[in-house]
């Protein structure tokens, strides 16, 4: 039994997402592709490579947004 139409798009719509393509992660910070890559090099990002595709986690980018308590 297949689900209806438009079911499984909905589900995927609920699912909170974990990653961003490298492109993805400038266009929600703001930052340039060549600051997003030193920012992996420095262990500020966290990403994964599956195959030849650069993914970085979500929460990586919500912490490097966070304030900072002075």
């Amino acid at each position: 039994m297949h689900p209806e139409p438009g079911v499984l798009q909905r589900r995927r719509q609920d699912l909170p997402r974990l990653s961003a393509t490298i492109d993805d992660t400038c266009h929600i910070t703001g930052l340039g592709r060549t600051t997003v890559y030193e920012l992996i090099a420095e262990g500020k990002l966290k990403s994964v490579a599956i195959g030849r595709r650069r993914l970085i986690l979500m929460q990586s980018i919500e912490a490097l947004l966070q304030p900072k308590a002075a």
